[in-house]
């Protein structure tokens, strides 16, 4: 009922709602989002495992927070997530040399 809510607040401007996998990670909560269209907004590898596990779109998946690993950048870039938020610019630095590596180009904001 919220989700709706809030899409239907947004009208017909583009837009994506995420869900912060954070506040609860249940596969079945995550597996309704996925199915209703939801983004999901993730601060870890462990939380994007539970997003593909329940269906969610990886294309639909904004990566937030401190202390993003090399191996879960990879995993991220890999898996075809829509962005990363960046947090620092030595940050920037690190996700654009995984890229690099695995020749692709990182979507941040």
């Amino acid at each position: 009922r919220h989700w709706h809510a809030f899409d239907t607040a947004v009208g017909d401007h583009p837009h994506l709602i995420c869900y912060a996998v954070k506040a609860n990670s249940n596969i079945g909560i995550l597996n309704l989002l996925a199915r209703l269209g939801s983004g999901f907004d993730i601060v870890s590898g462990g939380e994007l495992t539970r997003v593909l596990e329940a269906g969610g779109d990886p294309g639909k998946v904004v990566f937030s927070g401190v202390g993003k690993t090399e191996q879960e950048i990879a995993y991220a870039l890999n898996q075809g997530i829509k962005c990363f938020n960046v947090e620092s610019p030595s940050e920037l630095v690190r996700i654009n040399k995984v890229a690099g590596e695995l020749g692709k180009i990182a979507p941040v904001s």
